[in-house]
């Protein structure tokens, strides 16, 4: 079994990331917030949009999020932080 690569589940990644954007979008309109325009080129503006989208997350909206859960559930599923061989410890 090799390493996955990006181009393996491109569509998964399209998926998250439309969740991820739609999300964005939608919490910064219910909490009346104004989206920082952000260049991928220019760090420093890449940073504030990074920044504000974390001030997005709270416990209430995180619960909207299903598809990062599972993302999330899946890989950890897949690569557990820790050993399931108890006896290999």
């Amino acid at each position: 079994m090799g390493y996955i690569h990006d181009n393996d589940h491109a569509d998964v990644a399209e998926k998250l990331y439309l969740e991820l954007k739609t999300f964005e979008k939608e919490q910064a309109k219910e909490e009346n917030v104004s989206l920082v325009q952000c260049d991928t080129e220019d760090s420093e503006s890449f940073n504030q949009r990074v920044t504000q989208f974390a001030g997005l997350l709270n416990n209430d909206s995180l619960g909207r999020l299903y598809y990062l859960h599972a993302v999330i559930t899946e890989t950890l599923r897949l690569y557990p932080a820790v050993p399931q061989d108890p006896k290999g410890i």
